[in-house]
């Protein structure tokens, strides 16, 4: 998938701010595997953690 470097973001993807996890948790499939990506890996390191810890299939 092509990923508009300028605009930090990957066409097509759900944006989920790791403060708004809690509140916005149940838009999330636990049926499904999500990728989870930030510039640098550490937010999605700890997004990772978290929607694992809670049963959900991820890969950061």
């Amino acid at each position: 998938m092509y990923m508009n470097m300028t605009q930090g973001k990957i066409p097509e993807a759900r944006h989920l701010p790791l403060g708004e996890r809690l509140q916005r948790l149940n838009e999330l499939d636990r049926a499904k595997e999500y990728i989870i990506v930030c510039r640098s890996g550490n937010r999605s390191s700890l997004a990772c953690e978290w929607l694992s810890e809670r049963g959900f299939q991820v890969t950061g």
